[in-house]
């Protein structure tokens, strides 16, 4: 959740005069094409705060060690999204309910200090290896090692932002506030929801020129569901800054009424400018609703909200070799409707749901166990490296092996593009498929496996394949049971040193969380 108080210099006019029940809603951009990244926190929120991708072969370091150096090594400071709000007169506050590896843990400090203010965050375990962790420590301490009080974690973090608010009427301001909810059941988002509502109710009673813009969003979805590509985001804009007076239908004389009548040249003249501006940047917002959108482009938006211009170039991502076409751009200007994932920076294989992968496979049986089974030396081997390299004792990670393939899909557009290119002997084309595969130690993993096939008679059924590459080898159950085993710089992901029995569980969708004192 960013909160973004615009400087009053770029904000449009507003007059506490005029206040009335009305005003004091928030206008809702819900941005229904919005498409998360693979992958989980980190490689969602480090394109939001930089512009940068994440590099996923730093992920299994992040998650071995949580250290923050890992996930932003190599990232010029003035890229971080706060610096830029310092930069422009923000006051900066971060705040967190738990740790996730990226910021919020005590081995950020070298960022937690970069803000002005980071909300007094709850006393974890050094460790911190999970949320579950955190929630069963919560439980059973009874909150002794927790905030003051009886408040949940994202209660106290809400109001602590509201009072900082208050306090600081006066001047700009952004905010990051990481809330943290459980990733198997969205039972636990009512944990938070009751909280949230009554924040905008209290935002909403600031003075007119203090209420924040509000980008409330989950990084994600649900893993392992459909939505997990395709997580809530919305923009909230106070109705006070949006007044509709003069808008007869032509965006150019919106804002104009708002002007006191006593002001007059060059100021009025630059007033009507910026009323005009900002008016047009809310209506290209919502004409962007139904536009394919990725966190690359809110980090423009916030950027282009900070400084009252679109940081165009200076908001890019290096090229990626998976979205060649990509443009980072922000939401405040029109965008063309048929834009498409790879312009988002969404790679092609990761774009949509069920509408992207069909159930066919080019593979026999025998094949797509070969392909997995290479995956799996490659995980053994990354265990192996890894407790060499860190001096520790990897034998506790047991040998995984491959005990079932699951599934094997086709992405939709290489698919059709295979059934028109290879009706000839000796054609070749590119695919890539998604590979699910249950191991010997009961746990799941899913990867993706670039293809080259080339046709021998021009039967598609008749074609040989050969891997270029392997990427995006993710765990999709629960390796919770190996976090308090696994020897330390070693990813939990992989070590498997669990129960096995634990392993194999697999969360019901409607599994009910315990509830904290009230």
């Amino acid at each position: 959740m960013a909160f973004l108080r615009r400087q009053s210099r770029l904000q449009r006019p507003v007059h506490a005069a005029e206040e009335s029940d009305s005003s004091r809603k928030w206008r809702v951009v819900d941005l229904a094409l919005f498409h998360a990244l693979h992958g989980g926190t980190v490689a969602n929120m480090v394109p939001a705060l930089t512009g940068f991708s994440f590099d996923m072969r730093k992920d299994s370091e992040r998650r071995a060690g949580w250290k923050c150096e890992t996930v932003l090594e190599g990232i010029p400071e003035d890229r971080l999204l706060w610096n830029i709000a310092k930069k422009h007169g923000y006051t900066t506050l971060f705040g967190a309910t738990g740790c996730n590896g990226f910021l919020g843990t005590r081995y950020c400090r070298k960022w937690l200090e970069q803000f002005d203010r980071v909300v007094p965050s709850l006393e974890i375990d050094p460790n911190c290896h999970s949320q579950h962790e955190l929630r069963a420590l919560m439980f059973d301490r009874d909150g002794k090692r927790g905030c003051i009080g009886k408040k949940r974690p994202s209660k106290h973090l809400l109001d602590y932002f509201l009072r900082f608010q208050e306090i600081h009427t006066d001047r700009p301001i952004f905010a990051y506030l990481h809330l943290e909810a459980s990733h198997e059941s969205q039972h636990a988002l009512q944990l938070i929801d009751e909280a949230l509502a009554e924040h905008l109710q209290g935002l909403s009673r600031l003075p007119p020129e203090a209420r924040p813009i509000v980008v409330l969003a989950g990084d994600h979805g649900p893993p392992n569901e459909c939505d997990e590509k395709s997580p809530l985001v919305s923009l909230l804009i106070p109705e006070a800054r949006l007044p509709d007076k003069g808008c007869t239908g032509g965006v150019g004389t919106c804002g104009q009424t708002q002007i006191p009548s006593n002001i007059t040249g060059t100021l009025r003249k630059t007033m009507q400018e910026n009323a005009r501006l900002w008016r047009r940047s809310i209506w290209n917002l919502e004409h962007n609703r139904f536009v394919i959108s990725s966190w690359y482009d809110m980090y423009a938006t916030l950027r282009h909200l900070m400084s009252g211009q679109d940081p165009g170039g200076a908001a890019q991502n290096e090229r990626q070799w998976d979205a060649p076409d990509h443009r980072a751009q922000s939401l405040l200007t029109k965008l063309p409707r048929q834009r498409t994932c790879t312009q988002a920076g969404v790679p092609e294989w990761h774009c949509g749901c069920a509408r992207t992968w069909v159930g066919y496979c080019p593979l026999a049986q025998r094949g797509q166990w070969a392909v997995a089974e290479r995956a799996l030396n490659e995980v053994n081997q990354l265990v192996a490296t890894a407790g060499s390299k860190f001096r520790v004792d990897a034998s506790v990670c047991q040998h995984i092996g491959l005990e079932e393939v699951l599934s094997c899909e086709m992405h939709l557009p290489s698919y059709q593009r295979i059934q028109e290119n290879l009706q000839g002997a000796g054609n070749q084309e590119r695919t890539i498929l998604r590979i699910r595969m249950l191991t010997t130690v009961g746990m799941e993993f899913e990867f993706c496996a670039y293809m080259r096939f080339k046709s021998l008679s021009g039967h598609l059924q008749d074609v040989e394949g050969y891997v270029d590459e392997l990427l995006q080898l993710f765990p999709r159950s629960r390796y919770r049971p190996n976090e308090k085993c696994t020897p330390q710089n070693l990813d939990p992901a992989f070590c498997a040193c669990g129960d096995q029995a634990e392993l194999r569980k697999r969360p019901a969708i409607d599994e009910d969380l315990p509830t904290s004192p009230t």
